[in-house]
């Protein structure tokens, strides 16, 4: 890959501003949600305050900040590449809005997010007007997809689970493309949480059937695809003894107990923020190379 040749850590934040530890702690113990805003406009969230007057604009200052770090990238990271892959998360949540959008013949404008390659609204008025042509090949294949999915049996879900496996695999193809070791891990671990979380959702809801489970599983994970659709009529505790193994397996088997417990998979997905979020720190004190960008964004 390639970066411009300067230390990004010093535009990004100062270590006097960070958001560690010690500032969330006292967020946390702030009298009410107005001192936790002012505490939190302390670190380096005041250069994203633009337009944002309190704390109910709170979702301003985040797409602020996600803008601010993205066009940091624009500069610093000259690989194409890594530049697309931190747009995916934001544009493939564009084109579910476009999808449910058209499938229920709503507007929702209001749920786009500026990060983005395409202009949302502008490939919605393509679509409408049947052309798919004008449209980044991706993001045809992925709308095109995801409608025909919807159109099959007129289920929303359907459409979550076609961009979910178009927007995996994306991130598949394009960490191995960039080859850096912990995008390819992190990408992994993100594949492997969705495939598993995907089986038991599958299961839960009584749609564990070969034909679904290859609608939604995506290769790429370091868990063997097959070996889990094998699993599909199997005990949660047989799904345990499959991904049990090494550092990401101990984050799974917590959320999977828990979930044997209570029929949610709420502990299953903190388990998975905390084991990205594992992969994502090892970066943090590393002033060159796109990792530390890509872990924040």
């Amino acid at each position: 890959y390639e970066i411009a040749d300067r230390d990004w850590s010093s535009d990004v934040c100062s270590s006097d501003l960070m958001l560690d530890r010690a500032r969330i702690d006292r967020m946390i113990n702030a009298a009410d949600a107005k001192e936790a805003f002012r505490l939190l406009l302390e670190t380096e969230y005041s250069k994203s305050s633009e337009n944002v007057k309190d704390v109910h604009d709170y979702d301003n200052l985040l797409g602020n900040e996600i803008q601010r770090i993205y066009r940091l990238g624009e500069e610093l990271l000259l690989d194409e590449e890594i530049l697309k892959m931190i747009a995916y998360k934001y544009e493939f949540h564009n084109m579910r809005v476009i999808a449910k959008g058209l499938a229920t013949g709503k507007n929702f404008e209001h749920l786009y997010l500026e990060v983005c390659s395409f202009r949302p609204k502008w490939v919605r008025e393509q679509i409408e007007n049947g052309h798919y042509s004008n449209l980044p090949q991706y993001v045809e294949e992925t709308l095109k997809k995801a409608m025909e999915a919807y159109e099959m049996d007129k289920n929303p879900q359907a459409i979550d689970f076609s961009i979910d496996r178009d927007y995996f695999h994306n991130m598949v193809v394009t960490s191995q493309k960039i080859g850096v070791p912990m995008i390819e891990d992190y990408v992994k671990a993100l594949v492997d949480f969705y495939n598993v979380s995907a089986l038991v959702r599958a299961k839960k809801h009584g749609v564990a059937n070969l034909q679904n489970l290859d609608a939604m599983l995506v290769a790429g994970g370091d868990i063997d695809i097959n070996k889990l659709k094998k699993l599909m009529n199997a005990e949660v505790d047989r799904i345990i003894e499959l991904v049990k193994f090494g550092a990401k397996g101990k984050f799974m088997v917590k959320g999977l107990e828990a979930y044997k417990e209570t029929g949610s998979l709420e502990v299953f997905e903190d388990s998975r923020a905390d084991y990205l979020d594992l992969i994502s720190s090892e970066t943090r004190y590393e002033h060159f190379g796109p990792e530390p960008i890509f872990a924040y964004l």
